[in-house]
């Protein structure tokens, strides 16, 4: 009894052991997996013209991606869809490039793109984006209850 417990006991530990690694590296790949899946989605968006959906699939898939260069790659795009779409306005977009540089210094595109943002507050503010607004929240036609 004494040789099987011997020889059974790490055997038994190395299958406990690599059960856990495999379930470890199962959510570690499902992880991963999200963030390209919904970046693919957002890039597939923004072929077919939905600036909208493009822009909030990217955003969400910088959120998903662990990697930061992912990360900065995935907010950059956010924030040239937000912008080209006319869906972000101008303080979002700063935010959105400053966020990109922390994940990925001397993220050129990225800089070049605040930079510009800046140039045009301060030289033609007419030009700066200027996202459609909806409806003002309270501002929608409630339902009187007469038939």
């Amino acid at each position: 009894m004494k040789k099987i417990l011997k020889w059974a006991l790490p055997v038994v530990i190395l299958i406990v052991i690599g059960t856990a690694l495999v379930i470890y590296a199962n959510r570690e790949e499902e992880k991963l997996l999200r963030g390209y899946q919904t970046h693919a989605a957002a890039v597939a968006a923004l072929e077919s013209g939905n600036f909208k959906s493009a822009y909030e699939l990217f955003l969400q898939s910088s959120y998903e991606f662990e990697d930061p260069q992912r990360k900065a790659m995935a907010t950059y795009e956010a924030a040239n869809t937000g912008w080209l779409g006319q869906v972000a306005d101008y303080n979002t977009l700063v935010g959105l490039y400053q966020q990109a540089i922390r994940y990925r210094r001397g993220y050129f595109e990225a800089s070049f793109n605040l930079e510009y943002l800046y140039w045009l507050k301060a030289h033609a503010p007419e030009q700066l984006p200027q996202p459609e607004v909806g409806p003002e929240p309270g501002g929608e036609e409630l339902p009187s209850g007469d038939v």
